[in-house]
């Protein structure tokens, strides 16, 4: 059956990939950014519909579930994608400002759609929750404390929702994204060869030595996996953390 599916942060990267992961299987599937110009590539894709929407504004996730529900007249998958990294600078270094906004984007606004979205679902009795947080959560960063604690938050609302949702057939989970081979990850990656006096290739090789396939991870990787846990394959799967990462040993050399 076609799927109505939102996901947050969509007009690229990882986001991208997940939509038309969807796409590909006929659903109907609906993004929001922040970013005009990846809207408007995005939203040229058959079976992408875009939305300019701010996550971090409640407004904007109202008006946003209110647009899908006047086209498709449900929501079946919510993916919760949309993240901010926050600057990396030592905690007491942050501002109130700084990190509120970190806040609003990676939790609160997760909370602004189920809210939102699961009063649908509990009437249907069905619906598939995924949130995408970080293998940086079991482990730590240095000097990125507020990314780290915002997706462990989004892990503990991925707990809370399975236990109270799943009296209402609604699964809820959580996919942990390792290093990722995108853009994302390459500037990340030399931002680190910079600080450390290295070439990109001798960075990206120290960094593949603490992963035990020593190879980063694909967006598709990510795409299946969250379609797959939105999918009836994984009709009894909630409140799970599924680490797609290569198997992410230590990040003893982070390069976040």
């Amino acid at each position: 059956m076609k799927r109505s599916v939102v996901v947050t942060a969509g007009g690229g990267g990882i986001g991208l990939a997940i939509a038309q992961r969807f796409a590909a299987e006929g659903d109907s599937v609906h993004i929001c950014d922040v970013d005009d110009s990846a809207l408007e590539r995005a939203g040229g894709e058959r079976g992408i519909t875009a939305h300019r929407a701010d996550v971090g504004n409640p407004g904007d996730m109202d008006r946003l579930v209110a647009d899908v529900l006047a086209r498709d007249g449900r929501i079946d998958v919510l993916v919760n994608n949309a993240g901010l990294g926050g600057a990396r600078k030592p905690v007491e270094a942050f501002s109130v400002e700084e990190w509120q906004r970190v806040f609003d984007v990676n939790i609160h606004g997760a909370f602004y759609l189920v809210r939102a979205i699961v009063p649908g679902m509990k009437e249907r009795r069905s619906g598939a929750i995924v949130n995408i947080s970080t293998t940086s959560v079991k482990i730590g960063l240095p000097q990125r404390s507020v990314y780290v604690v915002t997706k462990g938050a989004l892990m503990a609302l991925t707990t809370a929702l399975a236990r109270e949702l799943g009296p209402f057939g609604i699964t809820c989970n959580a996919v942990l994204p390792g290093f990722v081979n995108n853009a994302r990850g390459k500037m990340l990656l030399e931002a680190a060869a910079a600080r450390n006096g290295l070439t990109s290739e001798e960075q990206l090789r120290r960094r593949l030595s603490f992963i035990s396939m020593r190879r980063p991870v694909g967006e598709g990787d990510i795409a299946e996996m969250v379609e797959f846990l939105a999918s009836p394959r994984a009709s009894v799967v909630s409140g799970q953390f599924v680490s797609v990462d290569g198997h992410n040993e230590w990040e003893g050399d982070p390069i976040y």
